[in-house]
């Protein structure tokens, strides 16, 4: 639990209110159901929910599946389970199925669903969720946040404060919208410079004044024969585009220097685990810390010295060009930043070391992200719920590769138009962080009973409680998941 949620608690309750825990609230519903019996329910798979905004996005056809879901009925509280920091959560008003991966929590009277919600959504809570969990998938079960503690106000006044939040964070709302729109125009007119850059029409006028360079095949031969056995070729059946005559293609593999794991993932399995985490010693390398064109160092985890020498084979160095393998889609790519010291590459991480001879490679870094790349990333991608890409079939993506003075001329050129747009983009996310912080400040104000007036005609939150407490007690009492065998949790995000 965060020091900030501790305080609010911590504090004396407003008139009427009282204190539970989620578990004194709702427990979840354990109904499954199978395509065969209700083919015609909506289907709602985590994807289908946006993070953070409490908004569903779609619903699918139940009867195109094959395996049994959760059956949730309106009011019905879905939680995301898996990845909580995802902070999935959503409130139908109607029926369906969802993914095992919601946990279906239904409101007994006295509890309005979208407050319980809410809470769900709201950031303390997330932070508390996001770190009792770890390993490559995390999940939470029920019996590990049922224990949260919630003041709980009146069902009159939760009715008041939701509508208060959902006019406040419509505000809101909108204008993260107006942002989004202006940084989807970004990204479209970032793919249209990748794409020019990567076809050669970026540089089509600098070549005819510059006259046309034969290098890069020879270049590319030069690479080719230093490796002590033939790399990977790049496969051209996935490229449905002609690149200037004086152009080569070439694979990853190829660009990648002589040692030994040049171009390679992180290790696997139990070679390395949540419990080889360290407070402090050499940083791993997860998905997350490769964005598009930067890496971050934000949620840093360790291993000690002596567990990196034996994940040596997995090192990465400044310069090393990073691609993530997994992701919606893979093929996030960045440079590993020269003022960092030496780190562990995780099991979804790609590391390529380039070859000395090479200059800028930046140039790899866009290429990846340009269209000319992803259309075949998109077609080496395998998984549904997971999406990866090989490491055998990464190394053969064909990259565009013209002469080294070209190359050159390309980076500076995208260099200069990418400074341009980053100034307009840090505007973009210092409005998102203002706008999250007057979310946080909207909804901590809400659960501590400052932002709706008290009702001395309410009936108090203690009632209803026991209501609740006497319902329970009457009937069946649906357990949460206990005791299920713990499994190693492997370190892999």
């Amino acid at each position: 639990m965060s020091d900030r949620t501790g305080e609010a608690l911590a504090q004396e309750l407003p008139a009427g209110w009282a204190r539970a825990t989620i578990g004194e609230l709702v427990q979840p519903r354990k109904e499954k159901v199978t395509p065969s019996q209700s083919p015609s329910l909506p289907f709602i798979g985590m994807e289908d929910v946006e993070s953070h905004s409490m908004r569903l996005l779609a619903t699918r056809s139940f009867g195109a599946m094959r395996s049994a879901a959760s059956r949730f009925y309106p009011g019905d509280i879905l939680y995301g389970r898996l990845r909580p920091y995802l902070n999935k959560v959503v409130s139908p008003n109607f029926e369906g199925v969802c993914s095992a991966e919601f946990i279906v929590l239904p409101t007994p009277a006295g509890l309005d669903p979208r407050f319980v919600g809410l809470r769900l959504n709201a950031p303390d809570f997330v932070h508390f969720a996001s770190h009792k969990v770890g390993g490559d998938r995390p999940r939470i079960d029920f019996n590990e946040f049922q224990e949260f503690p919630i003041n709980l106000p009146p069902l009159s006044e939760q009715r008041r404060i939701v509508e208060k939040i959902q006019a406040l964070l419509s505000d809101i709302a909108n204008g993260v919208e107006s942002l989004d729109a202006v940084d989807r125009k970004l990204a479209s007119y970032r793919q249209s410079l990748l794409h020019a850059a990567f076809t050669g029409e970026m540089t089509r006028g600098w070549r005819s004044a510059s006259g046309e360079d034969d290098g890069a095949a020879a270049e590319r031969s030069k690479l080719i024969s230093t490796k002590p056995k033939c790399p990977v070729r790049p496969n051209l059946e996935r490229v449905q585009l002609d690149i200037p005559k004086n152009w080569v293609w070439i694979s990853p593999d190829e660009i990648s220097n002589s040692s030994r794991n040049a171009i390679t993932i992180g290790p696997f399995g139990s070679s390395l685990k949540v419990s080889d985490y360290r407070a402090e010693g050499v940083p791993l390398i997860f998905v997350r810390h490769i964005r598009t064109g930067l890496f971050s160092s934000q949620n840093p985890k360790y291993i000690s010295p002596d567990k990196a020498l034996e994940l040596k084979s997995h090192t990465v160095r400044s310069g090393d060009i990073l691609v993530t393998k997994m992701g919606d889609p893979p093929g996030d790519a960045c440079l590993y930043p020269q003022d960092l010291g030496e780190a562990i590459i995780t099991a979804d991480c790609i590391k390529i070391t380039p070859d000395l001879e090479i200059e800028d490679t930046d140039f790899f870094v866009h290429a990846i992200h340009s269209s000319v790349v992803k259309s075949q990333i998109r077609k080496i991608t395998t998984g549904v719920a997971q999406q990866k890409v090989s490491l055998e079939r990464f190394k053969s993506i064909a990259l565009p590769f013209p002469p080294v003075t070209e190359r050159r001329e390309i980076s500076r050129r995208l260099r200069a138009a990418f400074d341009g747009l980053e100034v307009i983009e840090r505007d973009i996310t210092g409005g998102r962080e203002r706008a999250n912080s007057l979310r946080r400040s909207i909804l901590n104000s809400a659960f501590s009973g400052r932002l709706v007036a008290q009702d001395p005609d309410d009936e108090p939150a203690s009632e209803l409680l026991a209501r609740i407490h006497a319902e329970r007690d009457r009937g069946p009492r649906t357990s949460s998941r206990r005791g299920r065998p713990r499994k190693t949790e492997v370190a892999t995000e």
